[in-house]
């Protein structure tokens, strides 16, 4: 043990072994939080944790999750996932902001104030948690702060695709794929039932991108770039949920729409590096003004 080290531990009247025993108390605490719950309901390999008893009513959201997931290419149905509503329990909140503050520390993009987030280590633990108050009787994740709605099916299945993703790359390897493949293929997945209903079409989806505030995904030349983590939060549209969302979310899961849909690659063929964004956006664009993307 380094000197100065052990000089610190003794003089804060602590042992290595208490320090380890603290560690391990904590990891503990993050990987299997669900005592900290009055309610725990579960849905095939979904389980809900939550303060308020949710039966009767979350059943049909996590049906609608479970679908969608189901029909993602990389689904791993064995994988077990838990879903932590905490918005009104304080110790599990702490615990949840203390770890997004190390998370940041390391993946500085990352808030440490986002109130919707995957925090999994696949194939170990596989969490969802949300501090928004859930109100599945009406489909919906409720905040305050935010200006519209927010459907608690497709963040849910958004947050979870994030750990099918992790289980089939690695943590690390998912972790370093750029925002528009990373969030844009969470994104796809979530929106499954979306994309198959009747009136839809990729076209009417990039023609609402082009309608709406484009001014923080543009270049310094004017050009659209494709969208980053800079540009969450700061330009929205009403998606096909009728919730205002994040333009540049919404961009992501049309260019990875675009490359599976229509040039017919496969998830392995999406995250390889030879498949760049540039190139991916200019062919959307290209493709949506010539008119080979057809409207329905």
């Amino acid at each position: 043990m380094n000197p100065t080290f052990k000089k610190a531990l003794k003089a804060g009247g602590w042992s290595l072994g208490g320090v380890l025993g603290l560690l391990v108390i904590l990891i503990g605490l993050l990987a299997f939080p669900g005592f900290m719950f009055a309610h725990q309901l579960a849905y095939r390999n979904l389980t809900v944790y939550a303060d308020q008893d949710l039966r009767g009513r979350m059943e049909p959201v996590l049906a609608r999750v479970d679908a969608q997931v189901a029909a993602s290419e990389i689904n791993a149905p064995a994988l077990e996932h838990g879903i932590y509503f905490g918005h009104d329990n304080a110790p599990f909140r702490a615990l949840q902001r203390a770890r997004l503050r190390v998370v940041h520390a390391l993946f500085p993009h990352i808030s440490t104030t986002a109130p919707n987030y995957n925090a999994s280590w696949p194939p170990f633990v596989s969490q969802v948690v949300s501090f928004d108050a859930p109100d599945p009787a009406q489909d919906l994740l409720r905040r305050e702060s935010w200006p519209g709605r927010l459907n608690m099916t497709h963040i849910l299945t958004h947050e979870v695709a994030h750990s099918l993703v992790m289980q089939r790359l690695g943590p690390a390897a998912a972790a370093r794929l750029p925002f528009w493949k990373y969030e844009g293929y969470a994104e796809y997945v979530a929106s499954t039932a979306l994309r198959a209903a009747p009136g839809y079409s990729l076209r009417t989806g990039v023609a609402k991108v082009l309608k709406t505030d484009l001014a923080p995904l543009r270049a310094a030349s004017g050009g659209l770039q494709p969208p980053g983590y800079d540009s969450v939060g700061k330009s929205y549209l009403v998606d096909e949920n009728g919730d205002q969302w994040h333009t540049g979310y919404y961009l992501a899961r049309l260019m990875v729409e675009y490359t599976l849909d229509v040039q017919h690659k496969d998830f392995a063929q999406l995250v390889d590096s030879s498949t760049g964004e540039i190139d991916v956006l200019v062919h959307l664009l290209a493709d949506y003004h010539s008119g080979r993307l057809q409207a329905p």
